[in-house]
């Protein structure tokens, strides 16, 4: 599969290769994991709401033959774009723990 994608006068990246920007990613993960942890060591789990967002879409799509860091498959461009890969904006949100379930 290509790693680009025509977009204009410019190219999408289509596949997730840059590995500065993975390993910033794994990073996140592992320490939104921490955070998790330690909410629950805190007994906090039950009123505490946690969310992380972003600007829409990641930043697939240079002119000038630069290359961007990120791909957003399957959506379409990203970052700066009318379509899907450029208006959808990342968001996780964890709701605290009803009292039913405990």
């Amino acid at each position: 599969m290509a790693l680009f994608k025509k977009e204009g006068a410019a190219q999408t990246v289509v596949n997730q290769y840059n590995e500065a920007y993975a390993s910033m990613l794994y990073a996140l993960d592992e320490n939104v994991g921490r955070l998790l942890e330690k909410i629950e060591a805190l007994n906090l789990t039950d009123n505490t709401l946690v969310i992380f967002t972003s600007d829409n879409g990641g930043l697939t799509t240079l002119m000038a033959h630069r290359t961007a860091p990120t791909s957003v498959r399957p959506l379409r461009a990203g970052k700066g774009w009318a379509y899907e890969g450029g208006i959808r904006i990342p968001l996780l949100i964890k709701k605290p723990r009803s009292k039913a379930g405990k």
